[in-house]
């Protein structure tokens, strides 16, 4: 298992909880398993370290907490979000403090505001 996945995300739903409505993706992340191999999950092949979360048409639905277990994982380089639905709400200021980030796909994800 990648402790640092594991450390960040105590249980792995809890990730985007409380706004998950069903995601074919994480329904099937299971904890005794390696993240790394998790659907919509891209992992460093030299350090372990989470690099990807593709959860794009996955069912998310609601406010996208800025106190969400998904900005502890620091090591991001890319992050697909797009065809959910998060209400309108805004693009937490937390995306920007990924400094690895080079890939950021909100399209149609119903959110608003800007990346900063």
């Amino acid at each position: 298992m990648n402790p640092q996945f594991n450390i960040c995300i105590p249980k792995a739903s809890t990730i985007f909880y409380p706004f998950l409505d069903y995601n074919p993706k994480i329904a099937f992340w299971n904890e005794s398993t390696d993240c790394c191999s998790w659907d919509g999950v891209t992992c460093d092949e030299m350090n372990g370290h989470v690099i990807g979360i593709d959860l794009a048409c996955g069912g998310l639905r609601g406010v996208f907490p800025s106190n969400s277990s998904f900005f502890l994982l620091g090591h991001l380089q890319s992050v697909v979000l797009s065809f959910n639905d998060f209400k309108g709400s805004p693009i937490s200021s937390q995306f920007g403090k990924f400094s690895s980030l080079t890939h950021l796909d909100l399209f149609y994800s119903k959110s608003s505001g800007q990346v900063l």
